[in-house]
């Protein structure tokens, strides 16, 4: 939480140009108009600055300084007020006193201690025109002082506020306290800067770090609004670019995250693209955000490095300052009055990055919630993924993306009940290894046991489409092995050496080569003579009919369909038939010696194969002329 309310913006508005980045989606937010004080009558003036502090709101109004009643927040009203010396448009509240940011005159200073009669005690004139306050518990105002800088004033005697020490710079947004450092942004510059400003010697404030907001050298920007929470500033951007070439001015509105924790270097943490933004504030994990359009805009910064838009509530008036303490905000919005907003609470959140192994984000990753919820989402190009606004219950979170594995698999929430900010997860990339298994006529070969070995072992078997796959595969080194019975593969094994990629074309071509040799015995014919292979114990049996044929004879354990196929010593598949068997009965088919042109093969050797109804047997066959 900001220690003190976005003042006034001075200075004229100044464009630049930036790489305007996609913001998250606009998830819901319960943020609604709660109450309202317009204008008084008796008090006129315009909100420029608030300020709360128990149940009373202290508003800068220009020519007046007004104490609200906010006790019951849909009924705000005037409890008192007193003129300002110049224009107010700025106010800090601490221990009685206000101190106003009074233009011209410099700092004001008012007793507040009875809220119904507020008045001035004193004043310091300053040479610039003062648009931001602050205070410390040490008895220090810190004012932004236009383009004569940033002042440090004692306030210990209220009667007669004296400057202690001061620091040149040009116009800047509202100060903003985190211990002995005072956190401002430059309104324009090329480029301005955020300062990170020592002030542990009031007398002589120095400045620890800077942080460019914007790298183009050609751009012109203008800070908006500034808050700072825990090690982190906030500030709204507004930047345009003159593009020559297209004649026209480019636009870039942003709210923009700098990592304060090492003061001395300071550095973007991240940025949301928004339209043009005003003052904003920020308070457990929420900032609300002023746009120009009179509209406030929410924005869950509870993790800074990826950060969403919740929502939103169109405001009336031109919307100057805003603070918020704990379910409501104060919106000092120029003629419109006082305005209250309430804000409902935020739902539980998991999020969290997906990185490479090198750390680096990892994108293109789906990241699915099931359980009590179910929704998808997709990783930004940094990785970063989140789950907002879940009621309490069980969920899992899974990230996929093909060709990786992760690690953890799955992030598993039995009852989740607070937020997980960190549910990261680490892609490894994985490589797949495939290839298909054919005889020399281009046929799958099925069956066929694939062994890989090297950096993984594992087997898998080709199916009808002959085609075995390896997935999941790390980087290393593979061999690749065919094994089947009475067959010769060629190449015998393939090494995929420093696997890097997917391997998808690890083919291999098979023969049949039969069980080995044993006894035959002749048949005559006709037409020549046919060698065939007397059958084990089985039941298919191989003789030569009177024409020349082979004749073939099964008998099944079970009723079905016997495919049989005949192969050359090529694997080259010459004739297949389909052939219906009955349980313990012979069935018969006969090969007439051809091939699948109707020419006579040659003489030499054949495999016939039969599979099918509990069957599954080999047989050579030789032929002679």
């Amino acid at each position: 939480m900001r220690e003190t309310p976005v003042c006034r913006i001075l200075g004229p508005l100044a464009l630049s140009f930036l790489l305007i980045l996609q913001a998250s989606p606009t998830v819901g937010l319960d943020l609604y108009q709660a109450g309202r004080m317009a204008v008084p009558g008796s008090a006129p003036g315009f909100a420029c600055g608030v300020a709360v502090a128990d149940t009373l709101a202290y508003v800068a109004a220009g020519p007046r300084i007004w104490i609200v009643s906010v006790a019951d927040s849909s009924m705000p009203f005037l409890v008192g007020s007193v003129s300002a010396r110049d224009s107010a448009q700025d106010i800090a509240v601490a221990d009685g006193f206000a101190y106003v940011a009074d233009s011209d005159s410099g700092l004001t200073v008012v007793d507040v201690g009875d809220p119904a009669s507020p008045a001035v005690l004193g004043w310091l004139d300053t040479p610039g025109v003062a648009g931001g306050v602050a205070t410390d518990s040490a008895g220090h105002a810190y004012l932004a002082d236009g383009q004569s800088g940033f002042r440090v004033i004692d306030v210990t005697d209220p009667y007669h506020p004296a400057e202690v020490g001061s620091l040149a710079m040009t116009s800047t947004t509202h100060p903003c306290l985190r211990g002995s450092e005072a956190i401002l942004a430059e309104i324009c510059g090329f480029p301005p800067h955020l300062r990170i400003v020592d002030t542990s010697d009031p007398a002589a404030p120095a400045v620890l770090g800077s942080y460019h907001l914007t790298m183009c050298s050609e751009c012109c920007i203008c800070a908006q609004g500034l808050a700072v929470s825990g090690n982190y500033a906030y500030v709204s951007i507004y930047e345009s670019y003159f593009w020559v070439h297209g004649g026209q001015w480019i636009y870039s509105h942003r709210l923009g995250v700098v990592d304060i924790t090492d003061p001395l270097a300071p550095r973007e943490a991240n940025r949301i693209s928004t339209g043009e933004p005003g003052p904003v504030d920020v308070e457990n994990g929420l900032a609300l955000l002023c746009m120009a359009n009179s509209r406030v805009n929410a924005i869950d910064v509870r993790l800074p490095g990826n950060l969403a838009i919740m929502g939103g509530v169109q405001v009336p008036g031109k919307l100057r300052d805003i603070q918020i303490a704990g379910d409501l905000a104060y919106v000092a919005a120029g003629s419109a009055g006082l305005v209250i907003l309430k804000i409902g609470p935020l739902g539980l959140l998991v999020a969290g990055r997906v990185t490479k192994q090198d750390g680096s984000g990892l994108s293109g990753v789906t990241l699915r919630l099931s359980g009590d919820a179910a929704e998808t989402v997709a990783a930004e190009m940094s990785g970063r993924y989140r789950f907002d606004e879940l009621e309490p219950g069980a969920y899992t979170v899974t990230p996929s993306r093909t060709g990786y594995v992760f690690t953890p698999p799955a992030r598993v929430y039995e009852n989740l009940t607070g937020n997980d900010l960190a549910a990261d997860f680490v892609g490894t990339r994985v490589y797949t290894i495939a290839g298909t298994v054919a005889n020399g006529w281009g046929d799958p070969i099925a069956g066929v046991r694939v062994e890989i070995t090297g950096a993984t072992i594992g087997e898998d078997t080709t199916g009808a489409d002959g085609v075995y796959r390896f997935e999941g595969l790390a980087r290393g080194s593979y061999e690749i092995t065919p094994r089947k019975h009475g067959w010769r593969f060629s190449p015998m094994s393939r090494v995929c050496g420093d696997l890097a990629a997917d391997s998808l074309r690890q083919d291999f071509s098979g023969r049949w080569i039969g069980f080995g040799a044993r006894k035959q015995v002749t048949a005559s014919g006709d037409t020549g003579r046919v060698w065939v292979e007397p059958p084990p114990a089985g039941h298919v049996r191989i003789s030569r009919t009177g024409q020349g044929a082979v004749r073939i004879e099964a008998v099944a354990d079970r009723e079905g369909t016997l495919e049989i196929t005949v192969f050359s010593v090529t694997g080259q598949v010459l004739w297949r038939t389909d052939l219906s068997v009955q349980a313990s009965r012979p069935s018969t088919a006969e090969w007439c010696c051809d091939d699948r042109t109707g020419c006579q093969v040659a003489p030499g050797i054949y495999f016939l194969r039969a599979e099918g109804a509990g069957l599954s047997c080999t047989r050579k066959i030789a032929i002679t002329r």
